[in-house]
């Protein structure tokens, strides 16, 4: 069937009562670890589950100590608190994609003396005209 969006009437509604069932557990003592995890990351729920850790099922919700990922755009940077931890950075889309990668580590004899060719295999980002130019060439 056709998917359907949660409304933020309801994201509210089930944050609110996700914040009170985990102060809930607080105030009796448990200083439970709570998780939200997005994506097929059975090994890390299960882990996670083992180590006594409680899973938050609204992926929206900004009540968790880890949040895991599979896309870096679910995370949520500008909410994040000091104490929370994710699995992805900010930018990092600077070395984890082969362009940027790529760009980055041919940019980086003006930052450093370093030849970028002796670091790492030739590389090309076909994508960019000069470098399909350059590719096609070489």
């Amino acid at each position: 069937g056709k998917q359907r969006w949660a409304s933020d009437k309801e994201l509210v509604a089930s944050q609110v009562e996700d914040a009170v069932s985990l102060a809930n557990r607080r105030k009796r003592g448990h200083d439970q670890k709570v998780f939200i995890l997005s994506g097929p990351f059975k090994e890390v729920r299960d882990a996670l589950l083992r180590r006594g850790w409680c899973e938050n099922s609204t992926k929206e919700s900004v009540l968790f100590d880890l949040k895991w990922t599979l896309y870096d755009n679910e995370v949520g940077y500008l909410q994040l608190r000091r104490e929370q931890i994710v699995n992805h950075f900010q930018g990092n889309g600077e070395i984890t994609t082969k362009g940027l990668l790529c760009r980055n580590m041919r940019n980086c004899s003006w930052v450093a003396d370093v030849d970028h060719e002796l670091l790492f295999p030739r590389s090309f980002n076909v994508f960019a005209d000069t470098e399909w130019e350059a590719f096609v060439q070489s």
